[in-house]
């Protein structure tokens, strides 16, 4: 499903979370899309009627300067501060992540698991999201 740009939000707060792409990937990924689409659906959270955006921020970029349809799939997160370890944790699913930048990720995550668990906000820990498809 194509949405409007408007429809998705892009929090500055779990921007900053994400590892910015080199130049030579931006360029990689950009020709990926060109060639192939983009095959794989950018992850949004659904929180007070906003669909905030979790991952895809650069596919975002691109597919709409370029015109590219995407489609975008919600996850079920409990709250923000779950919403930040399910970021860290997708980035160290990168497998061209530097390996200090691997360091800083997991002890993010593993910090915000913590505080997370001591605040009672999920009991899932890492599972405590659940994939679905956007209803259009």
């Amino acid at each position: 499903m194509k949405l409007s740009d408007d429809q998705l939000v892009i929090d500055a707060q779990f921007q900053a979370l994400l590892i910015p792409l080199t130049r030579d990937e931006r360029e990689l990924l950009e020709q990926s899309l060109l060639r192939d689409g983009c095959r794989d659906a950018l992850i949004a959270w659904l929180e007070n009627g906003k669909l905030i955006l979790l991952d895809g921020h650069n596919r975002l970029e691109i597919c709409t300067r370029l015109g590219i349809a995407y489609k975008v799939v919600t996850i079920e997160i409990t709250s923000r501060e779950m919403a930040k370890i399910w970021i860290r944790k997708n980035q160290l699913a990168r497998r061209n992540l530097p390996d200090d930048s691997r360091a800083m990720l997991a002890g993010a995550a593993l910090r915000g698991r913590l505080g997370a668990g001591e605040a009672g906000a999920s009991k899932a820990g890492w599972q405590g999201w659940r994939a679905r498809t956007a209803k259009g």
